[in-house]
């Protein structure tokens, strides 16, 4: 599955199964993670360390296998969520969003 799908199948109220990386463990764990039906996964940059390149290690290995990778950041912020995006995550996962400001202010990376 990829992110425009991942948005269809979210949209139209379907239930989609992921998984959160808290480090981007063994190789084969994308190839896995694919073979037991996993829509996405997200990478948590929120409580782990990873840094940019390992996401984008990450992100590139999930998507090869049709596994959405998804990324968690540590803050809502539209910057990161591009950082996010141009290291080839299919979608941003924002904490601490609770007004509709946040969310419009958040979704600045995507326009």
């Amino acid at each position: 599955m990829n992110g425009n799908a991942l948005r269809r199948q979210l949209a139209a109220g379907q239930w989609v199964f992921g998984i959160p990386i808290e480090g981007c463990g063994h190789p084969k764990m994308p190839h896995l993670f694919s073979r037991m039906g996993l829509g996405f996964v997200f990478l948590d940059t929120e409580h782990n360390p990873l840094d940019r390149e390992t996401c984008t290690w990450a992100a590139q290995a999930y998507a090869a296998n049709n596994v959405a990778p998804c990324s968690a950041s540590p803050e809502p912020s539209a910057s990161l969520a591009a950082m996010a995006l141009d290291a080839g995550a299919h979608g941003v996962i924002a904490p601490y969003v609770e007004t509709v400001e946040q969310v419009r202010a958040k979704s600045a990376a995507w326009d």
